[in-house]
């Protein structure tokens, strides 16, 4: 017969207890520490995954951009045969290195190591990340072709354009009936979103030279034959009836300080963004506007990338009266400035730092190629990625050949 032992000898003693819940503790805490370790890194990882994925993005608007340069526009307006009358923007010598100011070219403004925003680096924790360039394209960013068929009036100020043409119906129709059209006739909206007033426009010829002026209205005539682009001022000596036009941006590239939304939600004003603005091509330093109900509104001013810490362009050069196989050069400013019809390719070098500042990370890793970005003079940094790509630009260079 088997004897119950006394109700005292049940349970655990003080000590199993005490050696239980450090052993427990010490689990859960090594449980938490992983834990907390595993979701520090992914935080990590994510933010540096959108910023690698935001700087692709602006790299390949970039690449796409600079592709673009002088695309049904002109190499270089002060070229040989590539002017027939007189431009608005004239050519001039830029040799007081103002911002903004330079030729009516593919590559119209062209400066390195321009003042960087103060937000950028305002303690001058990064002397690596100082390069900030300024870039100005013109090219046609607006519409996929140019339009035949023009002929132009007696004050040779409007052109008017016939709209049976493929190039012309494919992007200027109305395919659905609205706004008081019928489906099939010509989309005031859509022409004049291609070109607006002071936008620039290239008329050429059939003795392929061009003419180019600046935009005052667009409008589709009442019937469904023609539209109508009159110009603030004349195209002389041109002569473009049965010629080609074709609208050109000017659109610059620039390290500004974040404003408005672009600021960090969690109060870091410390931001620089790269904007994509179109310019106006007569005044290269003001914004191409337009009026909207009384109220003005930029026709294209978009940051294509936050917190920028560089953008650098270096520009290849074929020089004149050289071998085709020379090996191409780097252009200096005054090179881009002053013969951008030589340009062949461009190197673009592109990098951007992570949201946050990080308080734990290490300024002296990765010093070398991808150093971290300080943002406070306080102990850590921000994380950096960088991209660099080599262009060929097509529309300048073939005009070239």
């Amino acid at each position: 017969m088997r004897t119950r032992k006394p109700r005292s000898q049940f349970g655990f003693t003080v000590v199993e207890l005490m050696v239980s819940l450090c052993v427990g503790g010490i689990a859960i805490s090594s449980l938490y520490a992983v834990g907390a370790a595993s979701t520090r890194h992914f935080r990590e990882q994510q933010r540096i995954s959108t910023t690698q994925s935001s700087l692709r993005s602006a790299m390949n608007q970039i690449k796409r951009d600079f592709a673009r340069a002088g695309y049904l526009a002109t190499p270089n307006v002060a070229a040989n045969g590539e002017s027939c009358g007189v431009a608005p923007t004239a050519p001039v010598n830029d040799s007081s290195n103002a911002l903004g100011r330079g030729k009516l070219a593919a590559i119209s403004a062209f400066h390195k190591a321009v003042t960087k925003p103060t937000t950028l680096d305002p303690d001058n924790l990064n002397p690596g990340f100082a390069v900030v360039d300024d870039v100005i394209l013109m090219g046609n960013y607006a519409t996929s072709g140019e339009y035949m068929g023009v002929t132009i009036s007696a004050d040779e100020k409007t052109f008017t354009i016939p709209t049976s043409s493929q190039s012309f119906t494919r992007d200027f129709t109305n395919w659905y009936a609205a706004g008081g059209k019928a489906a099939g006739t010509c989309s005031d909206i859509a022409l004049q979103a291609a070109f607006p007033k002071g936008r620039l426009v290239r008329v050429r010829n059939l003795a392929d030279t061009n003419g180019f002026g600046q935009v005052q209205s667009a409008t589709c005539s009442s019937g469904t034959a023609s539209a109508q682009i009159e110009l603030q001022t004349q195209v002389k000596n041109c002569n473009p009836t049965g010629g080609w036009i074709s609208p050109i941006n000017t659109i610059r590239y620039r390290v500004v300080a974040a404003t408005g939304t672009e600021v960090s939600r969690v109060g870091d004003n410390r931001i620089a963004v790269l904007r994509r603005t179109e310019m106006d091509p007569a005044d290269k330093d003001k914004i191409l506007q337009v009026s909207e109900s009384g109220v003005n509104r930029a026709v294209d001013d978009r940051a294509v990338l936050d917190y920028v810490v560089r953008f650098s362009v270096d520009f290849l050069t074929h020089p004149a009266n050289q071998p085709r196989n020379v090996v191409l050069t780097a252009a200096l400013e005054t090179d881009v400035q002053d013969k951008p019809e030589f340009i062949r390719g461009a190197i673009i070098e592109l990098a951007a730092r992570t949201a946050e500042h990080e308080p734990d990370m290490d300024v002296t890793l990765n010093t070398a190629r991808l150093p971290p970005f300080r943002v406070f003079k306080t102990q850590g940094a921000a994380r950096t990625r960088s991209l660099r790509a080599e262009l060929f630009l097509p529309n300048i260079a073939y005009e070239g050949y």
